[in-house]
Parts: C-alpha cells; sequence; structure tokens
C-alpha cells in the first residue's frame, strides 16, 4: 500500500505482477536472440549466486573476513574462515569442500577469533568488548568471558607451564589474561 498526504488522505493500491514460467522462458528467448547476451555469463553468474546460498564461498559481497586460521586435523588439511557476519566455515583444503558452518552467537560483529591447540575450543571477540568461548565442533556457548570495554583485537591460547590460558588485546590498549575456567573459580582477569 502506498498513502499520498494531500488535503486528503488518498491509499491506492500497488499491484505486484508475478512472472509465470512462460514469461520468465519467453523473456530468456529474447535475451538469447540480443547480440550483446552471453550464455555463459549468466550461467556462472548463477552458478556464483548458487555457492553463495550453499556455502561454497569464503565471502559473499556484503561481508569480509576477519580470519583465517589453520585447522590441521590428522592428515587433513583445514583452513577455518570467519567472516563479519559472524559465518565461521570449515574448509577442507585438500579436497576443496566446505565441511561445516555456523554463526557465532555473539551480540555483535565478530573482530578476533583464535582456536586453541586441542582443537576444542573457539575464542570469539567482537567490537563491543565481549568474548566467548566455543565448542569448536558445535559452535555452543561454554563461557563468557569479561568484558575489555572496548573491540577486541586479538586473541591467542597460551600453551606452556603458565596458569594463563587465554590472552587478549583490546582496542583501547587494554591487555588480558584468563585462566582456563575451573570449579573453584570462573576466570581470573589480569590488568
Amino acid at each position: 500500500w502506498e498513502a499520498k498526504v494531500d488535503n486528503k488522505v488518498e491509499i491506492q493500491s500497488l499491484q505486484v505482477q508475478t512472472m509465470s514460467k512462460n514469461i520468465l522462458k519467453e523473456r530468456l528467448m529474447l535475451d538469447s536472440q540480443d547480440p550483446t547476451f552471453n550464455r555463459e555469463e549468466r550461467a556462472e553468474k548463477q552458478r556464483q549466486d548458487l555457492d553463495s546460498k550453499t556455502g561454497k564461498v569464503l565471502v559473499t559481497q556484503a561481508s569480509s573476513l576477519v580470519e583465517v586460521l589453520p585447522n590441521l586435523v590428522g592428515k587433513s588439511l583445514q583452513v577455518v574462515t570467519v567472516d563479519s557476519e559472524n559465518l565461521l566455515r570449515v574448509w577442507d583444503v585438500l579436497q576443496n569442500t566446505n565441511l561445516q558452518s555456523y554463526r557465532i552467537e555473539l551480540d555483535s560483529r565478530v573482530t578476533a577469533v583464535a582456536i586453541d591447540d586441542t582443537r576444542t575450543y573457539l575464542a570469539a571477540g567482537s567490537n563491543q568488548g565481549e568474548t566467548r568461548i566455543m565448542n569448536l565442533a558445535s559452535g555452543g556457548v561454554l563461557y563468557d568471558l569479561p568484558h575489555c570495554g572496548a573491540e577486541v583485537t586479538y586473541l591467542k591460547f597460551i600453551n606452556g607451564m603458565s596458569e594463563f590460558w587465554l590472552f587478549g588485546a583490546c582496542w583501547s590498549g587494554k591487555l588480558l589474561m584468563w585462566t582456563r575456567p575451573s570449579k573453584e573459580n570462573n576466570f581470573t582477569v589480569t590488568q
């Protein structure tokens, strides 16, 4: 419906025409008779559109890559990509296939991610300062870490003799170190 306000209010109905299959076929026939029509270009564009819907592309035109992480699992070479729409995808590089896709559950845009060496945990930070630990295989949220108050710009799992488990950096200049959660304490934040 479209409303126009003059001295009186007129409501005017807008009709939407739907095209039947026959009309679409006729249009395709007309396009194919046009000398500038390129059937291969049209087929390629349709394939690209289908790939973006099925997850066979790294990013769509509306998003950008946030992080690309190697994920070595046995003899398989995998790459994990995260885009600005919070979509995580796991790729098998050797077979050129998308193995897994899910949306990272954050209230705002993902700006940093890290995977631990056991390939169990995924840490994701956002532009609003929140950091979450998730199960890499399922995407389920395991822990919400304390906010740093500014955009999270870097995350890295720490291995070694230290009590600290995860390192983070924020746009405000804060550096944070979180311990592995335990039954006694949820987290220790060092600033």
